[in-house]
């Protein structure tokens, strides 16, 4: 499945980097669906990073079935790490990368619309398609149905409108230029850090309105733990920011759209004592930032966004 390249050919290829932590069940089906995909007009590497497995659950031996480069990290770093990890070593100049979960897989023209897109929209940074969200029953649904992504910058920087990377092609050389680390305090939110990075830095994305990938929800998937993804939103709030630019009322605004989205689950609960009293505290605590995020509440319904 991976092209031989030779040293020192420059070339433009797909690299994919797939993520591997206790994933002997998924991975497979993964794999199969890069193998699967249609008419792609550029060589592909794929990249298996093995994120601290214990040596009886490893993949190794299906990467290896699959044509797909092995990489063995022996003490997991956690997600964002082994994509930084399998990026580094995309053997390609020029193209396009892609972070696949082990638990997702794409439908056979991915590549070839998503490239496509691209292609036709060169002041794009990275293109992100509509999903399938699958459940273990078999039981499915689209993901954007009524509604879209907004991917305005102003917009990513109050709500994460991607669900996962495995939407997503990016450039590979955008990705470069921006220097992505993703370290966070708590991991979670780490791809919400990347958007916005490619974002803030000339690389905007482009929604592609096609049902191209599955994604699969299951307990085991970081976006269960509310809490936690909390924390990591949090620390991409507090930490970074800062570095990539943006204002000190760009973190008052989000905080004030954290509170109102607060509000409204007590009101979606039919608590409207908690409901009125969550809206006040958020009002009196910062009422210009608490009035921008009602607004953009209520743009995001107008325009149709999730």
């Amino acid at each position: 499945m991976s092209t031989q390249i030779q040293a020192g050919e420059c070339m433009t290829g797909v690299t994919i980097v797939i993520p591997v932590w206790y994933g002997r069940d998924f991975l497979s089906r993964c794999l199969e669906s890069v193998r699967q995909q249609e008419k792609v007009p550029y060589p592909i590497q794929v990249i298996v990073v093995e994120d601290g497995t214990p040596e009886h659950y490893m993949a190794e031996d299906i990467a290896y079935r699959y044509h797909a480069e092995y990489h063995y990290i022996p003490k997991n770093q956690g997600v964002a790490h082994a994509r930084r990890f399998g990026a580094n070593l995309s053997v390609f100049d020029d193209g396009f990368l892609a972070f696949l979960d082990q638990d997702d897989f794409w439908y056979p023209t991915f590549l070839t619309v998503m490239i496509d897109t691209l292609s036709r929209h060169p002041d794009r940074g990275f293109a992100v398609a509509n999903a399938d969200i699958v459940f273990s029953s078999g039981r499915k649904y689209q993901l954007y149905q009524t509604k879209f992504p907004s991917l305005r910058l102003q917009d990513l920087k109050m709500f994460n409108h991607i669900v996962t990377p495995s939407q997503v092609l990016m450039r590979l050389q955008a990705f470069r230029q921006i220097h992505w680390t993703g370290e966070l305090k708590t991991p979670g939110a780490d791809d919400w850090l990347l958007w916005l990075s490619l974002s803030s830095q000339g690389f905007p994305g482009i929604f592609v309105p096609k049902t191209l990938i599955a994604y699969l929800e299951h307990e085991g998937g970081a976006h269960q733990n509310i809490s936690k993804m909390r924390q990591s939103e949090a620390s991409v709030v507090e930490d970074w920011f800062p570095q990539l630019g943006f204002s000190k009322w760009d973190q008052r605004r989000y905080w004030a759209g954290v509170e109102i989205e607060r509000a409204l689950h007590h009101a979606y609960q039919k608590d409207w004592g908690q409901f009125i009293r969550r809206l006040t505290l958020a009002t009196v605590k910062d009422p210009t930032a608490a009035l921008s995020a009602a607004w953009y509440r209520i743009e995001r319904k107008l325009k149709h966004w999730v």
